[in-house]
């Protein structure tokens, strides 16, 4: 992969403004050991459509909230602080970009994967259910920067995917989105293990596999089975079979469970 290709890119990325002053204070302030919640509410509160997707987004259906809450400094003391920074870089990063069709279909299809990996990871040792969250969020989140800066991309990601698309990105583009992606978080500063499992999601399976990478593999898996058919046995037959569900062990029941929460509506884009 040639490294002219990934300052490119990240120059554009920077240029479109995927990663917005909100999430750079977010950072900030999570960082200083002396911050609280209210300095974190506070950051938030000066972007207003940011903090009514966060809100929907926790009352949504892959967080277990004991009951309905609509003030975000109550969303952020039950979350806790790293959490409520993960809520704020997914719920920001690329948010502009939603105003185009190929945004807003990425950023709905980023948030399902996102709730999906965080309720896989509940049952997989060592990965951490926010971590995955925050991966599956973001997983898909430089397409949005080639589909703007290249008129052929969003026919091509039409066409491909998976593995396919990654290689057919590397070939026109230089780079790949996982790859892309990967960088730009390394670049803000996010924690590696994210950015490891952004990039390896579309990896062949082996033992030497990432485990957050995965479970954002099976994540993106089944919220593609959802939006091409609705699942069918067979269906579910054939995600419990990918080698990514077969690494982790999954059962057809709990594929069921995971198809029925996302199947709710996921309101975040307001």
């Amino acid at each position: 992969m040639r490294p002219t290709d990934i300052q490119t890119w990240s120059t554009r990325a920077t240029r479109l403004g995927l990663f917005p002053a909100i999430a750079s204070h977010a950072v900030a302030v999570v960082s200083n050991p002396d911050s609280s919640v209210t300095d974190l509410v506070r950051v938030v509160h000066r972007h207003p459509a940011v903090s009514m997707r966060i809100v929907r987004l926790v009352n949504g259906p892959f967080y277990d909230m004991p009951r309905p809450i609509h003030r975000l400094n109550d969303v952020f003391v039950y979350t806790g602080m790293a959490e409520a920074l993960r809520l704020i870089l997914a719920v920001s990063i690329g948010a502009q970009l939603w105003d185009t069709l190929t945004g807003r279909r990425i950023g709905y299809h980023a948030v399902r994967v996102g709730g999906l990996a965080r309720l896989i990871a509940r049952r997989t040792a060592g990965v951490d259910p926010g971590d995955a969250f925050l991966a599956g969020c973001l997983h898909d989140g430089a397409m949005p920067v080639f589909s703007e800066s290249h008129p052929a991309y969003d026919a091509m990601a039409a066409e491909c995917h998976g593995e396919r698309l990654v290689r057919a990105e590397r070939e026109a583009l230089g780079v790949d989105h996982a790859a892309l992606m990967s960088a730009l978080l390394l670049q803000w500063g996010i924690a590696p293990r994210i950015a490891t499992g952004v990039r390896c999601h579309h990896d062949p399976v082996t033992s030497a596999t990432d485990p957050l990478a995965v479970v954002v593999q099976v994540a993106d898996a089944i919220d593609t089975a959802m939006q091409s058919q609705t699942p069918t046995q067979d269906a579910v037959g054939q995600l419990v079979n990918l080698p990514a569900s077969q690494a982790l062990e999954i059962r057809g029941e709990e594929i069921h469970h995971w198809l029925d929460t996302a199947s709710g509506k996921v309101r975040v884009a307001g």
